[in-house]
């Protein structure tokens, strides 16, 4: 489609004052036109007649940073251009300006930042006249934006009457010319002055170079004359990428500011991105509140090294602050399978208490996750690990059991010899260890082995279904009792509950997982009301049993999948010791656990299970 283009120009007189002049006068409006091609666009023509020297206007030194932009200054195009524009002027009986090298210089910068901010007002919220070495009484500028060859911008500027003007005008002895491109655009400078020099300078050699540019971080703002409520013209963010806060242990971060700016297209009445820079590193500096979680602030990358969360505070060369970024680091603690993962968070477990082995062990069957379930009130009560056991990895964990216990610690083993094997139990009383197997003749008899082994009395009782894992997942980290139930409560769960009386009871699940008859029951014979935490799914469920109990108090958060329960057995303990919630994800399912997050102000995180259990990107949309 045929492209439209607009020229607007004006004369800006030189202006002298304090604080920011940000004056911007559109170059050109494409329509029905995304600007996705290198349109060529030519900006308005300034001219400055005073006596003395430039003043620079001001600009407020804690919005101003540098920017390194790396393109290629093209000597050669700029001395074409040259040839041309005094051609212009030989056929208009005008002498010949010199290309002056300090001009030159300027010039090159102009066009340099025009790439970030295309306007007769600089990147820094000065003046375009600010950029002239000292001696011109006269001084006119011409900017130029999309030209390929000297060729078509020199015929752009003479079709424009205040670019031509500008050029043909008998005032100027010399002018400085740039041509800087980034990414096959080119933009163009000319810089008109009187001064006195010392004859044409040579021309330099073509090189890419990292141009610094003073960029003013506050918006940019203008009128339109035809916009009613003039929107901000230019948008510059300033931040480290990328955008979000959340990273694994021993992930990195390339320790380079970002730039986005965008601008107000009248002819299209939005706002277009322009494009997002990189900053050069050595134009600032980052600190960290917490140097323990982020390492690494006097190199190029940031190292995720703990887990925790961190503030790091971006300051400009002025040591002023740009931006404060809070960084959350979380510690995904997997093995190669669940037996693994079981060993991994019993190593982190230690960690957590200085090294110090712990007084009990609690070992359970990993093919399986009822007694496993019922032991975590037992692992929170005694501050013991969980330790998964399956047929073929016996002796593998009867020696990891025998290394992390405290000698004379005593090994507690959850069901009869079809969970967990005699042989096992021989191993480990060889070994020294002492030994309590803690059984009932089904899981639900387990479960009371375990109640009568710590006791309820005083406690919240936690009544969860024995058929499925979710919602007693969840309930693992609460460290308070857990009942296990059926279908029904049988003769020997009423008789428990009704002698040890606990404190309060709580049914974890809706009545598809606790029917209301049981609820009924254990309300009955416990001589107290039950409540009922759930929600509309296992998700929900579990985000309302940490609402229930750790509130917005919660320090941590231990992110599980949903939809399996090996990673997550051991779960329960670790989440206890650190003081927060148990919490079920899965990849399409996250989104009411983080609106939980949202309200916490936790500062450890952790996942369990390998990426393959709990994906990077679930973690990063569930933390955020």
């Amino acid at each position: 489609m045929q492209q439209v283009k607009k020229l607007f120009a004006v004369l800006l007189p030189f202006m002298m004052a304090a604080g920011l002049f940000c004056s911007t006068v559109p170059a050109a409006e494409i329509s029905d036109s995304d600007q996705a091609a290198a349109v060529e666009i030519i900006g308005e023509g300034a001219v400055s007649d005073v006596a003395g020297e430039s003043t620079l206007l001001e600009a407020e030194p804690s919005v101003l940073v540098n920017l390194g932009l790396e393109g290629a200054c093209s000597y050669t195009a700029a001395f074409n251009e040259l040839q041309l524009m005094n051609a212009e002027r030989e056929a208009a009986g005008l002498p010949a300006l010199r290309m002056d090298a300090d001009l030159m210089t300027a010039a090159m910068l102009r066009a340099a930042e025009s790439h970030v901010y295309f306007s007769h007002t600089r990147p820094d919220g000065t003046e375009w006249s600010t950029c002239f070495p000292d001696g011109h009484t006269h001084r006119g500028e011409n900017i130029a934006y999309g030209y390929k060859t000297a060729e078509t911008v020199t015929k752009g500027w003479m079709n424009s009457p205040e670019h031509k003007e500008n050029i043909l005008r008998d005032t100027y002895t010399c002018v400085g010319i740039g041509c800087f491109e980034v990414n096959g655009v080119r933009c163009w400078a000319q810089l008109f002055g009187d001064a006195a020099g010392e004859g044409d300078c040579e021309q330099p050699v073509d090189e890419i170079v990292s141009q610094g540019i003073w960029i003013c971080t506050r918006p940019f703002t203008g009128l339109h004359p035809d916009v009613s409520d003039p929107p901000t013209d230019i948008t510059l963010n300033v931040y480290m990428g990328p955008d979000n806060n959340v990273y694994a242990q021993g992930e990195t971060l390339e320790k380079a500011l970002k730039l986005d700016t965008s601008y107000w297209n009248i002819s299209q009445k939005k706002f277009v991105s322009l494009k997002t820079i990189t900053f050069d590193p050595s134009f600032y500096t980052v600190s960290a509140d917490n140097s323990d979680v982020v390492t690494g602030l006097d190199t190029s990358t940031l190292t995720m090294s703990a887990p925790g969360t961190c503030t790091l505070s971006i300051l400009d060369t002025y040591g002023n602050l740009v931006q404060e970024k809070v960084i959350r680091v979380y510690l995904r603690v997997a093995g190669k399978d669940r037996y693994g993962t079981a060993g991994e968070i019993e190593a982190r477990l230690q960690a957590a208490a200085g090294g110090e082995r712990p007084e009990c062990i609690v070992v359970a069957s990993g093919t399986g996750y009822p007694d496993a379930l019922s032991g975590s009130y037992l692992a929170c009560a005694k501050n013991a690990p969980i330790m998964l056991v399956g047929k073929n990895n016996e002796a593998a964990v009867a020696e990891q059991v025998k290394e992390s216990l405290r000698p004379g610690g005593l090994v507690y083993l959850l069901g009869g010899n079809l969970a967990v094997s005699e042989a096992f139990e021989d191993s480990l009383v060889a070994a020294g260890c002492n030994v309590s197997r803690l059984q009932g003749k089904d899981r639900y008899g387990t479960n009371l082995a375990v109640l009568q082994e710590v006791g309820v009395e005083g406690k919240s009782l936690l009544v969860c279904s024995g058929k499925g894992f979710a919602d007693c997942l969840s309930a693992s980290a609460v460290g308070q009792p857990i009942l296990l139930v059926g279908d029904k409560m049988n003769d020997a769960q009423k008789t428990y509950v009704s002698e040890n009386k606990p404190s309060a009871v709580y049914v974890i699940g809706g009545g598809s997982a606790v029917s209301d008859s049981v609820m009924f029951d254990v309300s009955a014979v416990s001589g107290i009301s039950a409540w009922r935490v759930y929600g509309a799914n296992r998700y929900e469920t579990s985000v309302s049993v940490a609402d229930r109990f750790f509130g917005t108090d919660a320090e941590a958060v231990v992110l599980t999948r949903g939809m399996s329960y090996p990673d997550g057995l051991c779960g329960g303990p670790l989440a206890y010791q650190a003081k927060g919630p148990l919490l079920l994800v899965d990849s399409n399912a996250y989104k009411a656990a983080a609106a939980y997050i949202d309200k916490l102000n936790y500062t450890h995180s952790y996942v369990l299970g390998g990426d393959l259990a709990v994906t990077d990107a679930t973690v990063k949309n569930t933390l955020r």
